[in-house]
């Protein structure tokens, strides 16, 4: 089964991958062929797609340790600190970024 989840979790990198293209659609003179627009207009499909797959591996990779653990907060903490010290960063940074 763990094959299965290495294929989903890279189908989350294509749907990344067509946010990170929809934004750079929008620069001025962006003359792209109609395929490449057509992909491009998918961006907003891809964020729900990228969500919805990401959380439902979340909940396949984790879901024998919350139920053996009865949702005990000494299961549930290292989860939410990897949570945390994986994504946080990123929001910090992108607060630097933007503030200026």
């Amino acid at each position: 089964m763990t094959g299965h989840i290495r294929v989903l979790t890279s189908l989350r990198f294509f749907a990344a991958l067509i946010v990170v293209f929809f934004h750079f659609s929008f620069f001025p003179g962006a003359e792209l062929p109609l395929r490449v627009q057509q992909l491009l207009g998918m961006g907003p499909t891809g964020v729900a797609f990228f969500f919805v797959l990401s959380g439902f591996i979340l909940t396949y990779t984790y879901q024998r340790t919350f139920a053996a653990s009865g949702l005990k907060w000494e299961a549930v903490r290292p989860f939410l600190q990897a949570r945390i010290a994986r994504v946080y960063p990123m929001h910090v940074l992108g607060l630097v970024l933007i503030t200026p």
